[in-house]
């Protein structure tokens, strides 16, 4: 039995989890040793990373079916833990670095946003498996978006009033991917979903390029102060150095970097604000250069296509909705970290999944992972298959 287990598991996938892994501990030492942290975050990452691998084991052996059966229980809780951030602050919720998001009991700390992740993805992979689509149907498909949206938007209005526009983000990213992914028509998608943000993202830039004190007075005056000087450095950071000093430190680091890595010295401080966890890319750039970069990019490339084609070749629906939505959670938050360490992007707070230092994110990311590889070895091959009956119409 545990053979047949084992001759199941997808080696590869392993395999490109074991060098995420193996590139985490080599730089949270690294930015160790070049003194870009105070503290050595290796050793509990690594405890991190033998309690993310147990729950992913364990995650392989449970049927998909007991997911989808407690998916609302578990999204109900991820969604209290959440929510209760808010009113429990003070006591086991602390504020950090201007916002809210982590329970702290002694010497543990629990951000539960990252563990919603999980809950949120499971819940809509349940609503779209279970939905009675009708094809062509202008109302059936309004009424599966407005039962998505009634899960997205209390996760949204409480991530706002942390704020965590990062996560914010992370979730609308997987929302979208799971949108594309379902029966709803794209002129659809494109009509009520896809218009309202492009509409107010064109709106934007045309303001700022057209009226660039409103949009700075008026616009981003709306944002809390957290947010917005985020915004502000990123787009002026010769007027808002304060504002824009992460992101460049990030940047002269990165390009320090050049091919092979640039070690500075020891008893020099090149104060890269939180170099463990959001901007961990420009450690990478600095200490392993464009070569150590391109390799975890190359990484999290091969990881996606894992993700995407096991999740394909899984014989019921309800994995492909799984895989979608764990697509557009690692493929977004690997976007964003990096474009902002480049500069490209405001800085928003999302971690590098699999290196940043976090036991939640990293947990998080470990069990959608181990959805995968239920995928993989619970996953059957039929000899006459009936695609219309995929299709999910009837």
């Amino acid at each position: 039995m545990i053979k047949k287990w084992l001759d199941k598991l997808d080696i590869h996938l392993l395999f490109i989890i074991f060098l995420l892994a193996i590139m985490s501990c080599m730089t949270l030492t690294a930015a160790y040793e070049m003194n870009f942290t105070n503290e050595n975050y290796t050793y509990k990452q690594v405890a991190f990373y033998i309690i993310s691998i147990v729950l992913f084991f364990i995650l392989t052996i449970i049927d998909l079916d007991m997911i989808k059966y407690f998916s609302s229980y578990i999204y109900f809780i991820c969604l209290l833990l959440l929510v209760g951030i808010i009113f429990l602050t003070g006591s086991i919720s602390k504020e950090l670095n201007g916002a809210l998001g982590w329970y702290i009991i002694g010497p543990v700390s629990i951000q539960p946003a990252e563990l919603m992740k999980f809950g949120f993805i499971i819940i809509l992979a349940k609503i779209l498996d279970n939905h009675k689509y009708k094809k062509n149907n202008l109302g059936n498909e309004l009424f599966l978006i407005c039962k998505m949206v009634l899960c997205l938007l209390p996760i949204m209005i409480t991530l706002f009033f942390y704020p965590d526009l990062g996560n914010m983000l992370t979730h609308l990213s997987i929302f979208i991917c799971m949108v594309f992914v379902s029966n709803i028509r794209f002129r659809t998608i494109f009509t009520f979903i896809l218009s309202i943000p492009m509409t107010l993202g064109a709106t934007f830039v045309y303001i700022y390029f057209r009226y660039e004190s409103f949009f700075f007075n008026h616009i981003l005056g709306l944002l809390p102060d957290h947010v917005a000087s985020r915004f502000y450095g990123w787009l002026k950071p010769e007027e808002y150095p304060q504002s824009a000093h992460q992101m460049i430190q990030s940047i002269t680091h990165i390009g320090a970097g050049n091919i092979n890595g640039y070690k500075f010295a020891k008893d020099y401080n090149p104060e890269i604000p939180l170099a463990y966890s959001d901007m961990i890319f420009s450690v990478i750039g600095s200490v392993f250069g464009f070569i150590g970069s391109a390799f975890l990019i190359m990484l999290f490339l091969l990881l996606i296509y894992k993700v995407v084609t096991i999740s394909l070749s899984y014989h019921e629906n309800y994995g492909k909705y799984l895989g979608a939505g764990i697509t557009g959670y690692i493929l977004f938050q690997v976007f964003q970290n990096i474009g902002m360490s480049v500069g490209i992007l405001p800085i928003t707070g999302v971690a590098l999944p699999f290196i940043s230092y976090g036991g939640s994110a990293l947990i998080t990311a470990m069990v959608t992972l181990g959805l995968v590889m239920n995928m993989k070895v619970n996953g059957r091959q039929y000899m006459f298959r009936n695609e219309s009956a995929l299709d999910g119409f009837e």
